[in-house]
């Protein structure tokens, strides 16, 4: 294959374009989903956290045990892989979730938050290679001081979604570069086919033939009007090899008649009986 030919760089050019496109597309989809699960949890773990801020608000009304029995029912961390946390404002510990069937993570290990008047957003390393997100919320007790909620989950299910989404994306790259390259390919070989019949068409073209002319491609662009242009030229040569041969032959006429004069008066000068030698070779080389 030439490297340097027009159907070979067109190729590369419109590959590796294409191949610029499809990573830029993907990074862009890839980064753009990863921020959006995240952001998504985040609204969750707040929603949660808020949800358990309200019923912390009528404790003292309705019973530390009511408090747990809702935060069961309506979240059921363990059975959904959550953790959930709620630390009284003397420091003890009001509710905090198990260890989840999945067993992903250990509650027990993992390191308590300092109280802080803001929400917080933080991270923690679990032994499985994921990180735990968790929220953080304070909320007044109706007795004095702060409620601290913690509201986590592991970021497992957005890691395994954004791991197939890469998976994909690096199974597609090659198969569609490898399309585009085979169509870009016959399609550069189709547009250039052409340009071959008229390189033929022209190679068969010589002072004999100057009549014929290359074949139009009938495309309607740059192409088609190259091939006039040359079949213009083609046309002028023509002109110019029959004025020559016009001329040629014009002048063998008009040559002819003194030349045939000139040799019979050398013949008849040679043939006079006192002619010197040296005039009579003269003469017979002229006549040659």
């Amino acid at each position: 294959m030439n490297t340097r030919s027009i159907r070979f760089l067109m190729t590369v050019w419109y590959a590796g374009l294409l191949a610029g496109l499809l990573i830029l597309f993907g990074s862009g989809a890839f980064l753009g989903l990863e921020r959006y699960l995240h952001h998504t949890m985040t609204e969750s773990l707040a929603a949660q956290a808020q949800q358990i801020a309200g019923l912390l608000k009528n404790v003292d009304a309705s019973g530390e045990k009511y408090v747990i029995d809702e935060i069961e029912e309506h979240f059921a961390p363990e059975s959904r892989s959550r953790f959930i946390c709620v630390t009284s404002p003397g420091g003890g510990t009001l509710f905090e979730s198990g260890p989840p069937k999945d067993r992903s993570f250990d509650p027990a290990q993992l390191p308590r938050v300092q109280l802080s008047p803001h929400e917080t957003l933080h991270e923690t390393r679990l032994p499985g290679g994921y990180d735990l997100v968790t929220y953080t919320l304070s909320c007044p007790s109706p007795t004095g001081g702060q409620f601290v909620i913690e509201a986590g989950v592991p970021d497992q299910e957005i890691e395994e979604v954004l791991r197939g989404l890469l998976i994909g994306l690096s199974l597609a790259l090659p198969i569609v570069l490898g399309a585009a390259i085979g169509g870009g390919y016959l399609l550069m070989r189709r547009a250039l086919s052409p340009l071959q019949e008229i390189a033929l068409s022209a190679e068969k073209i010589s002072s004999h033939n100057l009549n014929e002319r290359l074949p139009l491609p009938g495309t309607g662009d740059e192409l088609e009007r190259l091939t006039a242009s040359l079949n213009r030229m083609i046309g002028r040569f023509e002109i110019a090899f029959q004025h020559i041969s016009r001329f040629t032959a014009d002048a063998s006429h008009e040559l002819r008649t003194p030349l045939t004069a000139l040799r019979g008066e050398l013949e008849a000068t040679a043939q006079y009986p006192q002619l010197p030698r040296e005039a009579g070779d003269t003469i017979g080389s002229a006549l040659e």
